[in-house]
């Protein structure tokens, strides 16, 4: 048989050409032996018939593992078993596979290997589970700095703010508690952006900052106290400027010494905004009392400022660490008096407070309550401004006859960062349906109903504030 090549024309008798005596490697017949080839003796590797058994060669009996024929979880051949999980359950024969999920979550939250926390997580381990100190795994992680699997298991659906009891017998401390005693300062931070009680305090009376300033940690006493960490919680009696004093630790005496010469602003940031009308126009729907017009704040309610994130990079970075961010429509600050700012969803759910005293984020059903007032159907026509709206006939003309004065501009996302103007505009509610996602209420010009959607949390959408 002739082959022809890059280098001539071949004629393959055997294993080699019979004009030039080249070899042509594969040019072999196997018949005699799986692994020799009958004309020239040269081995080729891995050739086996596998029949006699499912890991034997019948010819040379070398062994190839994990070689079956599986019927749902078990080897026909060999009965060797094998599962599919869906989570932590075979979905062929319901086999628990959380004990070996757990078993790796902890593996992986003590070694800091992400991918085998991530691993674990979706195998369906149990995230409460504790080793034999009485920790679970995210306390380990917390423990030893690690922010990307404290971050993966928060995600997962563990709560920032539960509090924990060790074989030890100290109860009640937190995620928070265990990184600033070990002095794991960027993880603190992050712990505090993403919504942990910073003035949280253990059975003995002991919150992160005393924790930090029992060890010395100069960096991380100085975030705690940036988010505002209250330097007059005492343990037993003892306040962390006292316990810093009798070790004398010099630095942390003078930065707490600093922070406690500020003027106290107390009066000022607590001031209830008694006189909301004068700032805010309300309306009265049904039962309901609503802002008439979109949140326009930049502190929390405890005075903490909130962060703006005024780029596409600074948006998405928040999204990534889950920050309560804000931003100005089009990123110009002149629209925030007629337009309100654009919130993710992470200041909603901010435990220091976005709405002002006496006032609060809708909830779901409280939406609901106020579309069911204004009829499901036509809601939308009645809450729409009159003005700023693209005409489009699907979607009627725009009354306001309810007052609400809802207005199109476009939330706040990627690719582009803002919608175009006329076309919608997003409320955020407080209800949350998952880890990544918050029920929302749209106006769109060409419908006349006002919309339920499920948006992404990082999305920044305006706030409507109803009526305690």
């Amino acid at each position: 048989m002739a082959f022809k090549c890059k280098i001539g024309l071949h004629s393959w008798n055997g294993c080699k050409c019979s004009e030039c005596e080249k070899t042509r490697d594969e040019q072999h017949d196997w018949s005699a032996d799986c692994e020799k080839c009958s004309k020239c003796g040269k081995i080729r590797e891995n050739h086996h018939n596998w029949l006699k058994d499912c890991e034997i060669c019948d010819t040379c009996n070398k062994t190839r593992e994990n070689y079956h024929i599986w019927i749902k979880c078990i080897c026909s051949t060999c009965g060797k078993d094998k599962h599919h999980w869906e989570r932590s359950i075979c979905k062929f024969c319901g086999q628990d596979n959380s004990k070996i999920a757990t078993d790796l979550l902890f593996k992986g939250a003590i070694s800091g290997d992400i991918h085998e926390v991530n691993q674990a997580i979706l195998a369906g381990a149990d995230l409460a589970a504790i080793d034999e100190q009485g920790w679970p795994a995210i306390l380990q992680a917390a423990s030893s700095g690690m922010i990307e699997i404290v971050k993966a298991i928060l995600m997962a659906g563990v709560d920032i703010n539960k509090k924990y009891t060790n074989k030890k017998g100290e109860k009640n401390l937190t995620i928070l508690h265990i990184a600033s005693y070990c002095g794991h300062t960027e993880l603190v931070k992050y712990l505090i952006n993403y919504g942990a009680d910073i003035n949280a305090q253990d059975d003995d009376g002991s919150t992160s900052l005393f924790n930090a300033v029992v060890r010395n940690h100069f960096e991380t006493v100085k975030v705690l106290l940036e988010g505002g960490a209250n330097i007059n919680l005492s343990r037993k009696g003892i306040t962390p400027q006292m316990y810093s004093f009798s070790q004398k630790y010099s630095g942390i005496n003078k930065l707490l010494y600093d922070y406690n010469k500020k003027p106290n602003n107390d009066l000022i940031i607590n001031l209830p905004p008694n006189k909301l009308n004068e700032t805010y126009k309300t309306i009265k729907i049904g039962t309901q009392e609503w802002m008439a017009e979109n949140l326009n704040v930049s502190h929390f309610r405890n005075g903490d400022i909130i962060i703006e994130a005024n780029t596409d990079d600074e948006w998405m970075k928040a999204a990534d660490d889950r920050w309560p961010v804000c931003c100005s429509y089009q990123d110009n600050p002149e629209n925030d008096k007629k337009y309100g700012k654009l919130y993710s969803w992470y200041a909603v759910s901010d435990p220091r407070g976005l709405a002002p005293e006496g006032w609060h984020i809708p909830s779901d059903e409280e939406w609901k309550q106020l579309t069911d007032f204004l009829e499901v159907e036509t809601a939308g026509i009645k809450m729409k401004s009159i003005d700023g709206w693209k005409e489009d006939s699907r979607g009627g003309i725009s009354t306001n006859e309810s007052g609400f004065n809802g207005l199109p501009i476009a939330k706040c996302a990627s690719g582009p960062r803002f919608g175009i103007y006329g076309i919608s505009g997003a409320w955020w509610s407080s209800t949350s349906e998952d880890t990544k996602n918050a029920w929302s209420r749209d106006l769109i010009s060409y419908r006349k109903e006002l919309t339920r959607e499920l948006e992404w949390k990082w999305h920044g959408l305006s706030i409507r504030c109803i009526k305690d």
